[in-house]
C-alpha cells in the first residue's frame, strides 16, 4: 500500500477519546439493537484506535476548520461511531522508549500495544486495520494470557517468502502467532486470502473483505468543482512502495507523452534511466493531512493512471490504493500485473496489464492509450462505477461494523 496509509488500533466501544479522558456517551449508544427474533445485544460503549504516524485528533481539527481529507485513510473511524460506538484513540509516539524498543525487536507499535493491556477494563474489542501491528497481542493471545476479541485486516498475504531457514521459521511462527491467536482476521481481498489459504488451510473463522476501497465522495466532489475539463495530456503516476519508475521512464524515452510523477524527496537518487523532457518528477508533495487532496489534480489532469511494480509478489498489493484513486476519478489504470489485486483491470476492461519490467509493454499500453481516448475515457468511465457499486470506503465500513457486532455476540 501507499505511504499514506498507515496501523490504526480500534477497540470498539470505548467509553473515551483518548485514554484516560471520559467522553459522554449519548443515550443513543446505550441503546439495545435487535439482531434476530431471540437475540438481542447493546451496542458496545467503548472504542480505541491506535495510528502510527498521524493523529485522529488532527485530522478531526483539520476537517472542523473546513479541510477536505480522504475517510479511507481512517480505516471507518467515523462510520463505526455514526452506527453507535464512540471511538476514541491511543496516539502514537515515535520516540517512546517502548516503540524504540519494538523496532529493535520487530514489533510494529509496541507502545500502543501495552496501553491497550494496562486499559483492558476500558473497551470489549480491539479493531486493527494493520494487522502488523498487533504481533505483541496477537502472541499473548496464543498464550491465553490476554482475552480481549480482535478483528484486524490483513493488507497482504502470510505467505514464507524468504529462502533463508531462520527468517523463513521467523515468517512461520509470526503466521502462527496471528492465524492461531487473532479471533478474526479479514484479508484485504480474496486473492490474498486464497493465497495464504493456499499455503496451509485457514481456521472458518477467517474471510476476507469484499468491498474495500477509496472515498469516492472525497474525489467526486473535487471533479464538481472543477470548471474546466481535464487537459488528459500526460500520464500520472505515484506511490512509493516497491515502485519501478526506471522502467516507466525508460519507456517515455520513446514516446511523444508527456509522464508526471509524483515520489519521496530522495526519488531522485534511485533513477538511473535517462529523463528526457518529457518526464516531470514531483518531490515537493510530502505525506500528511494535505497531500492527497493536492494529488487530486494531477490525477484528473491525467489521461491514464500508471503503476509501474518493481518486484513480482503475488502476497502483497502494492499500488491498491493508487488504483482506487485513479478509478474514482475515472481515469484508466496501466498497472504492472499484480495477482494480489481484488481483480484483473483488463478483465474489468478499465486498463491495461503490463509484465514486469518490459519497457516496451509499457510503450505500446500508452500509445494506445494516446490513439484512443474515447476508449480511454470509457474505460474511467467503467473504473468509476465499478468504485461506486462495489468498492469503496462506505461499503468496507459497513463490512467492519457486521463484523464488529458479529464479534460482540460470541
Amino acid at each position: 500500500m501507499n505511504g499514506h496509509l498507515s496501523g490504526s488500533i480500534f477497540i470498539a466501544n470505548l467509553n473515551i477519546n483518548k485514554i484516560g479522558q471520559n467522553v459522554p456517551i449519548s443515550n443513543k449508544n446505550h441503546q439495545v439493537r435487535r439482531v434476530s427474533k431471540n437475540k438481542t445485544f447493546t451496542p458496545m460503549t467503548k472504542v480505541l484506535e491506535l495510528i502510527n504516524f498521524y493523529s485522529l485528533d488532527e485530522i478531526e481539527a483539520y476537517i472542523d476548520r473546513g479541510g477536505t481529507y480522504p475517510l479511507h485513510h481512517i480505516w471507518g473511524y467515523d462510520q463505526i461511531r455514526k452506527a453507535g460506538y464512540p471511538v476514541g484513540c491511543v496516539e502514537y509516539d515515535k520516540g517512546s522508549y517502548l516503540n524504540k524498543l519494538g523496532r529493535v525487536l520487530r514489533i510494529g507499535n509496541l507502545q500502543q500495544q501495552i496501553n491497550c493491556i494496562r486499559k483492558a477494563k476500558d473497551y470489549d474489542l480491539i479493531f486493527a486495520p494493520f494487522m502488523n501491528d498487533t504481533l505483541f497481542l496477537a502472541f499473548l493471545k496464543t498464550l491465553k494470557l490476554y482475552r480481549k476479541p480482535m478483528l484486524v485486516v490483513a493488507q497482504h498475504a502470510y505467505v514464507p517468502t524468504h529462502h533463508n531457514p531462520l527468517k523463513r521459521l521467523k515468517e512461520l511462527m509470526v503466521r502462527f502467532f496471528f492465524f492461531n491467536g487473532v479471533d478474526r482476521i479479514l484479508f484485504l481481498n480474496q486473492n490474498i486470502y486464497n493465497r495464504s489459504n493456499i499455503y496451509a488451510l485457514l481456521s472458518t473463522r477467517h474471510d476476507f473483505i469484499r468491498s474495500w476501497g477509496v472515498d469516492v465522495d472525497f474525489f467526486s466532489e473535487y471533479t464538481k468543482g472543477q470548471h474546466l475539463p481535464p487537459s488528459n495530456d500526460y500520464i500520472f503516476s505515484t506511490g512509493g512502495t516497491n515502485r519501478d519508475f526506471n522502467t516507466l521512464i525508460e519507456a517515455f524515452n520513446h514516446l511523444d507523452f508527456k509522464l508526471k510523477i509524483t515520489a519521496k524527496e530522495d526519488f531522485t537518487n534511485e533513477i538511473r534511466a535517462k529523463v528526457t523532457p518529457n518526464v516531470e518528477i514531483d518531490t515537493s508533495v510530502v505525506p500528511g493531512l494535505t497531500s492527497v487532496a493536492r494529488l487530486r489534480s494531477d490525477y484528473y489532469n491525467s489521461l491514464a493512471v500508471a503503476i509501474p511494480i518493481l518486484v513480482e509478489e503475488d502476497h502483497n498489493p502494492s499500488g491498491v490504493t493508487v488504483l482506487f484513486e485513479a478509478a474514482a476519478l475515472a481515469k484508466p489504470i496501466i498497472t504492472t500485473w499484480n495477482k494480489s489485486y481484488p481483480f484483473d483491470v483488463e478483465k474489468e476492461k478499465i486498463g491495461f496489464n503490463v509484465n514486469y519490467g518490459d519497457s516496451e509493454g509499457w510503450k505500446q499500453a500508452v500509445q494506445y492509450m494516446t490513439d484512443h481516448r474515447d476508449e480511454a475515457r470509457e474505460m474511467g468511465e467503467r473504473a468509476r462505477h465499478l468504485c461506486k457499486t462495489k468498492y469503496n470506503y462506505k461499503l468496507f465500513s459497513q463490512e467492519i461494523i457486521r463484523n464488529i457486532e458479529y464479534l460482540s455476540m460470541k
